[in-house]
């Protein structure tokens, strides 16, 4: 099961709150003077290190001593109240958790259903019409409409492949001289700019740039990275 970007936030903040409910707990003076049971609340603390002697004196008052025969007061872990909390928490992550998965699930679809609308004159159409298997969804390689590449794994040969069969296809010479990628929102584009000329020419003439829009293939490797 893979899990979107707010399900893993959402356990790790629940998984969080969990262990500093049954860290961080509740505590209440119990005392007993003269047959009478007293009950008071202490406040918070840590589960290891309870408040005992410090605890009576602030529910209690001075006087109360554990020393004295007629007075037993013990400073004790409020555990229903550790309970019903630690409960409360799990339940709400559980709830989020679920509710991340239907949206991540349904913003993931989205985007799946609107790349495969692939313009019909589009570059990527023409690649797709060449090799129906060829990883693209999108685009045509221009800084308002980068090629959308679907491959997770080498996405970077595909890049520098497509490139070089479009300036090869226009007859032109060229040289690789500079590749830079940008942030976009939620959408990663990777620039191939390169030096160009006329076949024949002494001189490069010109730049191209060529935009590639690589996101499924870098936040896989983000994730991996992590």
């Amino acid at each position: 099961m893979t899990l979107n970007t707010i399900q893993r936030i959402v356990v790790g903040l629940g998984a969080f709150a969990l262990a500093l409910s049954l860290v961080w707990v509740p505590f209440s003076a119990h005392l007993v003077r003269s047959g009478d049971n007293y009950d008071r609340e202490v406040g918070y603390g840590l589960v290891f290190q309870p408040p005992q002697e410090t605890g009576c004196e602030f529910a209690f008052g001075k006087e109360v001593s554990r020393r004295r025969l007629e007075v037993a007061c013990a400073v004790k872990v409020e555990t229903s109240r550790v309970v019903m909390t630690a409960s409360a928490i799990a339940v709400a992550t559980i709830a989020l958790f679920i509710l991340a998965g239907i949206f991540g699930n349904h913003r993931s679809a989205s985007g799946a259903q609107l790349r495969e609308r692939i313009e019909p004159d589009s570059l990527a159409a023409k690649l797709k019409k060449a090799n129906a298997k060829f990883p693209v969804s999108g685009g045509n390689c221009t800084n308002d409409d980068p090629l959308i590449i679907t491959e997770k794994k080498d996405y970077a040969s595909i890049e520098y492949a497509v490139a070089e069969m479009i300036m090869k296809s226009q007859g032109l010479e060229f040289k690789f001289t500079l590749q830079g990628l940008e942030n976009r929102g939620k959408r990663y584009i990777d620039v191939l700019t390169y030096n160009v000329k006329e076949g024949g020419d002494t001189e490069w003439t010109s730049k191209r740039s060529f935009y590639f829009d690589i996101t499924a293939g870098y936040e896989r490797l983000i994730r991996r990275l992590r």
